[in-house]
C-alpha cells in the first residue's frame, strides 16, 4: 500500500458521507421543519412556511374525516385551533404519493405533540394502515369510550375515513 493512500481514501469517503447527508437532508426526508401554518386543508394536513419554502405536511398514524363526510369540519378546525399562529417543529418520518412530508408534529411553545391530542380529543381516527405509535391505539379507545369528539356521532355516521374514501373515489382531496 502506497503511503498516503488510506488518507486520501478516508477523505474520499468522508467526501462521499457528507454529500449523502447533505442531500438527504435537502430533500426533507432526514430531520426537523420548523416554521408557521400558512394554510390547514383538513384534519390531518396543512401547508407550512419555512425558512425555505412552503412545505405540505401529512399527520403521521391519523386519519381525518373527508370533506363531505361528517366530522370533517370540525377535525378541520379542531388542527387549526391546535396550530394555527403557532411555530411549530414538524419531524419528518416519509413522503407520501402526493408528496407531502408525512410527520409528527409539535408545538414549540409548549411541546404539545399535535397528532396525540387529536386522536385523545376524538377528532380523528387512528390510521390503521401503518401505525408507528401504538399508544394512539389506547388514546382512541378512551376517546371512544368517553363518547369525544367524533366518537359522539350516531353509529350510521360514525365511518373510517379509509372506507369513505373507498365508497367516494371522486370525493378524494
Amino acid at each position: 500500500m502506497a503511503s498516503g493512500s488510506l488518507p486520501r481514501r478516508a477523505t474520499r469517503l468522508t467526501f462521499i458521507a457528507v454529500a449523502l447527508l447533505a442531500a438527504l437532508k435537502a430533500s426533507g426526508l432526514s430531520g426537523d421543519l420548523t416554521g408557521t401554518p400558512a394554510k390547514v386543508f383538513d384534519g390531518d394536513s396543512f401547508v407550512l412556511r419555512t425558512d425555505h419554502g412552503l412545505v405540505q405536511v401529512r399527520l403521521v398514524d391519523i386519519d381525518a374525516p373527508e370533506h363531505g363526510q361528517p366530522y370533517a369540519d370540525s377535525a378541520r378546525s379542531a388542527l387549526d385551533n391546535l396550530i394555527w399562529n403557532e411555530r411549530l417543529r414538524a419531524v419528518v418520518v416519509d413522503e407520501d404519493v402526493y408528496h407531502r412530508k408525512v410527520c409528527r408534529v409539535y408545538r414549540m411553545r409548549d411541546r404539545l405533540y399535535v397528532n396525540e391530542r387529536l386522536v385523545r380529543d376524538g377528532d380523528v381516527w387512528v390510521y390503521r394502515r401503518r401505525v408507528r405509535d401504538l399508544k394512539l391505539y389506547d388514546l382512541e379507545l378512551d376517546a371512544r369510550r368517553a363518547k369525544r369528539g367524533l366518537w359522539a356521532l350516531s353509529k350510521q355516521d360514525l365511518q373510517p375515513p379509509w372506507l369513505w374514501r373507498r365508497e367516494h373515489p371522486h370525493a378524494r382531496t
